[in-house]
């Protein structure tokens, strides 16, 4: 293929000995699909060192989607330090403008490893104005937080979710705004702080180790119950006393089985047909 037609084609239609051979341009898009189709083994024999090799090669160079297939890819192997990438491209992606990476952040803190109410309130809130009216996720969860008083009256954005959910019917919102029972906030946390925050990455990546197997069967009881349902895709609910409820019943009983014979006491209701357990790390 000569120079103009690789110019005018996508790289998502290139052939990947045709990528290897235009990534020597430095192109972010050219970059990102060879190192997407790496971390798949779309064309080539899966390389994880490789493909993330040239999606940060595009994502320093400005690429957003390579910051979201970066932080994607640490958060799915889970090996030691990936924390810290995780962390770093996706504030980098949410910088660069990405909806994608404000939502995964903040399910990170909320139901996933980062465990920090603060900071997954202030994406889902960063998530919702981004999303503007098809916002029911992000209104849902801040709902539950508002009710279980995991919101604190001195966050700087404190009142800006108080706003979201008046604006979106929630009567409790409404008439704390009314009667002004908004107080001023006692510290300066916002969206440029949270940015500004985590640890620059290491000089050095471990070389890249042997496939690894699903762990997420043999990490049980070392993890939240909470992260590991994030994991399997389980949709649920969880109180403030820590009893957490499956959005569905019947559709994943193999799934509910399999923690079942691992040690977690999940209990079925036929009336409600959802699944429930209280998270041992409570």
């Amino acid at each position: 293929m000569d120079a103009h037609t690789q110019n005018i084609m996508s790289a998502d239609e290139m052939s990947f000995e045709d990528l290897v051979a235009a990534s020597a341009e430095g192109e972010p898009e050219v970059l990102y699909e060879l190192g997407r189709r790496y971390l798949a083994g779309e064309g080539t024999t899966k390389s994880t060192a490789k493909g993330r090799k040239f999606l940060t090669q595009s994502a320093e160079a400005g690429y957003v989607k390579a910051m979201e297939a970066l932080a994607e890819s640490y958060s799915s192997d889970k090996k030691e330090g990936w924390a810290v990438y995780f962390e770093y491209w996706s504030r980098r992606a949410i910088e660069g403008g990405s909806l994608t990476a404000a939502e995964k952040f903040a399910d990170y803190y909320y139901l996933g490893d980062g465990n920090s109410n603060k900071r997954a309130a202030l994406l889902y809130l960063e998530s919702a104005k981004r999303k503007g009216d098809d916002c029911e996720r992000e209104v849902s969860i801040l709902t539950r937080m508002l009710e279980s008083n995991w919101l604190e009256p001195g966050w700087k954005f404190y009142g800006d979710i108080l706003q979201l959910l008046a604006d979106n019917g929630n009567r409790d919102a409404k008439h704390m705004i009314r009667r002004e029972e908004v107080p001023e906030p006692t510290e300066d946390y916002d969206l440029d702080v949270f940015l500004s925050e985590g640890a620059p990455l290491p000089e050095t990546e471990a070389e890249e180790a042997k496939p690894a197997r699903r762990t997420w069967g043999r990490q049980m009881g070392k993890r939240s119950i909470t992260s590991i349902l994030y994991d399997m895709g389980i949709e649920f609910t969880k109180s403030s006393n820590g009893i957490i409820k499956t959005k569905k019943g019947k559709e994943i009983e193999e799934d509910i089985k399999k923690l079942i014979k691992k040690g977690y006491k999940f209990k079925y209701s036929y009336k409600s047909d959802k699944w429930t357990c209280v998270d041992k790390h409570e």
